[in-house]
């Protein structure tokens, strides 16, 4: 091993240590945001042809970069039978180190939600007799961060109450 033998040769040495540093801990690879709360489903409308639900995910960005938020695509299962899709396209900003929103906005055709395994009849008795949904949307969100695409998944399954 030499040791420098000038000034210029330490100040080399010292900015190739810092510049190695500094590109190490930036190409660290990109960890999944954590899932933080949610503000549960609620029924914004119910009218003659459909169910209106809408609610929010709240997400840590534990990453030293930020993003975006470009899409969402979810299906969304109403007593274990698919009633929907969801294809949203956001342009949300995500901060580093900080929390972030995906809102979730679930139009249900009330035809569909009226169905179960019970067919259509076991759906109407259930309905109105519990007035009570398991709600299941499952499906992923897209995530940027610079040029690298990041899929988000999307689990969650809740219980809701349908005033009719």
């Amino acid at each position: 091993m030499t040791f420098p033998k000038t000034k210029l040769d330490m100040c080399r040495n010292i900015l190739f240590l810092m510049c190695s540093c500094f590109l190490f801990h930036a190409c660290q690879s990109i960890q999944d945001p954590e899932l933080t709360g949610f503000t549960p489903i609620s029924v914004k409308k119910v009218d003659r042809s459909e169910v209106i639900l809408g609610g929010q995910l709240t997400y840590f960005n534990p990453n030293p970069i930020g993003g975006r938020l470009d899409q969402i695509f979810l299906k969304v299962y109403a007593n274990d039978v698919h009633v929907s899709d969801i294809s949203q396209q956001l342009d949300s900003e995500i901060k580093p180190r900080a929390e972030f929103i995906i809102p979730i906005d679930i139009h249900i055709p009330l035809q569909s939600l009226l169905k179960d395994k019970g067919g259509l009849l076991g759906g109407i008795v259930n309905v109105l007799t519990q007035k009570q949904v398991t709600l299941k949307y499952v499906g992923t969100a897209t995530l940027r961060f610079g040029k690298l695409e990041l899929p988000l998944v999307i689990d969650k399954e809740e219980e809701i109450r349908i005033k009719l």
